[in-house]
């Protein structure tokens, strides 16, 4: 990936059309069109998803927004196949190619319509209370989505193997859904990782 520079330090703040804010030096190489596959390890065995990020800047600070979810490739019936096998989900080149081609049907989501919060941090700037999986980390992209009714999910992804047309990493996902009286937060462990569409 190119050489970092300085991207928003101390934070940039969201306004009503982002919530994305970033705290220290983001590898510029991580603009572009990735598709993320996200595995997460429960009780049941690992669960799997996967979406299409766009990270772009805009006046020197970062932006996220995810694409509405293609249907009619390859993907579909590799989702299918590790929900069965309960294993990973691995893109195939076809797979990717396709998606390559989708994209400029694809919209793109607002971000205050998609996220409550996104926090794009460099290393040295995690905070005191990150999870385990922030170890050896270079930076973290952790979300916070909009979600309906009582429930609140988050997902904190670590990148530790930085590549130009891959990331992967460690991730730590965090859900709260209040029931009656009660307030129910389930923690997983898992890993992620980002291939390059553009």
């Amino acid at each position: 990936m190119p050489a970092p520079t300085a991207v928003a330090s101390p934070a940039v703040s969201p306004t009503p059309e982002t919530v994305t804010q970033s705290y220290g030096t983001i590898p510029d190489g991580l603009v572009g069109n990735w598709l993320l596959v996200l595995q997460t390890t429960t009780a049941r065995g690992p669960v799997n998803n996967w979406n299409i990020f766009h990270f772009y800047k805009k006046e020197d600070a970062w932006r996220v927004q995810r694409y509405e979810r293609p249907t009619g490739t390859p993907l579909d019936a590799l989702t299918t196949e590790a929900a069965k096998d309960q294993k990973e989900i691995v893109p195939t080149r076809e797979a990717i190619e396709a998606l390559k081609a989708k994209l400029p049907q694809l919209t793109a989501l607002p971000e205050n319509q998609t996220f409550r919060v996104v926090v794009m941090r460099a290393a040295d700037h995690f905070v005191a209370e990150s999870p385990p999986e922030s170890k050896d980390g270079k930076f973290s992209i952790e979300i916070l989505d909009q979600t309906s009714g009582n429930v609140v999910s988050a997902v904190q992804m670590y990148a530790k193997d930085v590549q130009a047309n891959r990331i992967t990493g460690d991730s730590h996902a965090t859900t709260i859904a209040a029931t009656g009286m009660s307030v129910i937060p389930m923690q997983m462990s898992g890993t992620f990782k980002l291939y390059r569409l553009n």
